[in-house]
């Protein structure tokens, strides 16, 4: 039974797209997530916490796969502090939270009439096309009767608006679904899609990408589960060089210039290039990485498999990063030391060292001033002296004792809450605080 039944305009000629006001960004400095702060706002204000939080997520993942934001969906546990009350039940903790994704195998218009569908299902709303007014936020508050207040939150990955819009322009003020929020996100760096980020984040309420300085910022790197983990390949058996793979070989002032790093380091050491940029043809060993192939049958995780077990036929994995940012550290060098080799850091050095479990566990291009004749050096070095090699191997032999129970290792630093949660978190917050 609906308590509250809203009727939602959306322009029949945009798309889909329904039109209204979004507030500017507030610094989550100003944002507390303090219990006792929130409780007397609550009661200063009348103001209730909300029941629930349902995040609608659009993402053309045919287009954009994700590590982080690709695919996740449902319910998710202990996203808020628990404190008593009086009566012994805290009204933060009974908030819920819920992220609903838009079909993988969608895009363009399918996918925007299928987000329209499972939105309205959810909400058990109906969505007019009408081209009228527009409308202000507190229109899209929602009630039914065993959730007395609904807070929503549209969370649209910044770049399916290049494929949804159709046009060269972006237009991110035209939004897919009525939500009393809404956030852009992504999993890219910020210096690659300056232009895009920085005329598109300003309509909307908040930001996610692995910037330290977003509304709510997110990381590649969510921990390790011991599963992951491959045998340490033996050294006698190791190629002696390293690998470096890359779908696309990236230009511009805002790229980290590893191309010309690879180039100047095989003129020291055996580099071979998997992926199509600078790719090595006929490898002597015979060794092939499969293209990544979405909706081929293969998944992510089979596909981050299969290049972990390749790059383990060699000493050294080159983990370079397209930009050099702060935070903007992925997955590349934890490919490496899952796959039980050596991998070699060019990227944000800083967050890098912050999350990898020895300092030893990585060997960091920063730490040769960028030049590569010295750093091809010392991995000749380490190429013909097993024990010096060994020695960055060492961190694996007890590091299974970092371990938690549920056989997961997050390091300081990284938030061990889920990002639907921290994203639930931050709608709550901002809510009770306007």
């Amino acid at each position: 039974m609906i308590v509250f039944l809203v009727c939602l305009m959306v322009e029949s000629n945009s798309n889909y797209a329904h039109t209204f006001r979004t507030s500017k960004i507030i610094s989550t400095t100003n944002i507390t997530s303090d219990y006792r702060q929130l409780r007397n706002i609550a009661r200063r204000d009348r103001k209730k916490f909300p029941s629930s939080i349902i995040i609608f997520h659009i993402i053309d993942n045919a287009n954009w796969g994700e590590v982080d934001g690709s695919g996740i969906s449902g319910k998710f546990d202990n996203c808020f502090e628990s404190e008593p009350s009086g009566r012994g039940v805290s009204l933060v903790a009974t908030t819920t939270c819920e992220m609903i994704t838009s079909d993988t195998h969608l895009k363009n218009d399918l996918l925007i009439s299928s987000m329209s569908e499972k939105f309205q299902k959810r909400l058990n709303v109906h969505i007019l096309n009408d081209s009228s007014a527009v409308r202000e936020k507190d229109s899209f508050i929602y009630s039914t009767a065993n959730d007395p207040l609904i807070l929503t939150v549209g969370l649209y990955h910044i770049h399916t608006w290049v494929t949804v819009s159709k046009a060269p322009q972006h237009k991110p003020d035209k939004v897919l679904l009525p939500t009393y929020y809404t956030m852009a996100e992504s999993e890219e760096s910020s210096s690659r899609f300056k232009v895009l980020f920085e005329r598109s984040f300003k309509w909307y309420d908040g930001y996610s990408t692995t910037h330290p300085s977003s509304t709510v910022p997110r990381y590649y790197f969510r921990g390790w589960n011991q599963s992951e983990f491959l045998l340490s390949p033996p050294f006698a058996g190791l190629i002696r060089g390293g690998s470096f793979v890359a779908s696309t070989c990236h230009r511009g002032e805002w790229q980290s210039k590893r191309q010309r790093y690879v180039h100047e380091l095989r003129q020291v050491v055996r580099v071979d290039g998997l992926g199509r940029c600078m790719h090595t043809p006929n490898i002597p060993e015979g060794i092939v990485l499969p293209p990544k192939t979405p909706g081929q049958g293969v998944s992510e995780q089979e596909h981050l498999m299969v290049k972990r077990k390749t790059i383990a036929r060699y000493m050294f994995y080159l983990a370079f990063e397209n930009t050099n940012e702060p935070g903007y550290v992925t997955e590349k060098v934890f490919d490496a030391l899952l796959a039980g080799i050596v991998p070699i850091y060019l990227g944000a050095s800083e967050d890098c060292r912050k999350l990898i479990p020895n300092p030893k566990a990585v060997i960091f291009v920063d730490d040769f001033d960028h030049d590569m004749n010295k750093l091809g050096q010392y991995l000749t070095l380490l190429m013909a002296n097993e024990t010096a090699y060994e020695e960055h191997r060492a961190w694996r032999n007890d590091f299974v004792q970092q371990f938690t129970q549920e056989n997961t290792f997050i390091p300081i630093g990284v938030s061990k809450k889920t990002w639907p949660c921290r994203i639930c978190e931050w709608a709550r917050n901002k809510y009770m605080q306007e």
